[in-house]
């Protein structure tokens, strides 16, 4: 893709599980750079709370299984739909993505977007 970028596929996993990944273009050789990559299968069991600002100020606890736990937060991130037609929503131009924070394996928390900036 550039040069401090590839793209790539990657096999399917039977179930949600974090694993190192390394990278090799020779076969040979590999990064062993210890770069975590989750397969997730979440189940979203609810949200709370129902009601939310539209200032994008309130955090949202999703509670379920197959949370991902990377161990780096600041890669973790769940990605908002509008309802009912399914369409990823834009903030500014970009997909409408917030870093979550994991409390445990069945809870995560995640903020808002001010309503009015999103697309």
């Amino acid at each position: 893709m550039s040069s401090g970028q590839v793209y790539t596929t990657y096999p399917e996993y039977p179930s949600p599980e974090t694993l190192d990944v390394d990278v090799s273009f020779n076969g040979l050789d590999w990064s062993n750079d210890h770069i975590k990559f989750s397969y997730v299968d979440p189940f979203v069991l609810g949200v709370k709370p129902r009601l939310i600002s539209p200032k994008g100020t309130t955090k949202l606890l999703v509670e379920g299984y197959g949370m991902a736990n990377t161990g780096d937060d600041s890669k973790q991130k769940i990605a908002f739909k509008h309802y009912p037609d399914n369409k990823m929503l834009k903030f500014e131009g970009n997909h409408a993505e917030k870093v979550y924070k994991v409390h445990n394996e069945n809870l995560v928390e995640v903020g808002t977007f001010p309503q009015a900036k999103l697309e």
